[in-house]
């Protein structure tokens, strides 16, 4: 007798599991996705770097370009795997980063270049504020000193 009346909590338990478990998971994926689609993204220079437009950032970043307005050879930084990269990506390249690599393989194998390096926050941050044609994305609340906003995207 007892263990029949086990056995319907435990299937009303696992009812009430099925049908909260898919809101819960939602709920979780919406909390983790609005964190990094509501944060913004810097695209940042050394600060000796002359000011770029968006179309010669996109540029730079699509390798049409490879230097900067003032002659200096861009070294370009991509963040590495990240929400604020696809944020990047979409938000001035309106691309994804399948379609990104995919632009760069081509580009590549046909001898016209390579693409941006990919490193940490920290790691851009140290590059951009030393080296004069270097030119990173980051997400915006980790811009510090010693660097140049040069764009913004939110």
């Amino acid at each position: 007798m007892v263990n029949v009346k086990m056995e319907r909590v435990a299937q009303r338990g696992w009812k009430g599991i099925r049908f909260f478990l898919p809101f819960f998971t939602f709920l979780s994926f919406l909390f983790l996705t609005s964190s990094v689609f509501a944060q913004g993204v810097a695209v940042i220079a050394n600060p000796s770097a002359p000011s770029l437009t968006r179309e010669q950032v996109k540029a730079l970043f699509l390798g049409f370009s490879t230097t900067l307005p003032d002659g200096t050879p861009a070294q370009l930084i991509m963040l590495k795997g990240d929400g604020v990269k696809q944020k990047f990506l979409k938000g001035l390249l309106g691309i994804s980063e399948s379609e990104y690599k995919a632009h760069w393989l081509q580009k590549a194998l046909a001898g016209e270049g390579v693409p941006p390096r990919e490193l940490t926050p920290d790691e851009i941050l140290a590059v951009v504020k030393t080296q004069k044609g270097a030119i990173g994305v980051i997400p915006l609340d980790k811009v510090g000193e010693g660097v140049k906003v040069i764009l913004e995207i939110r």
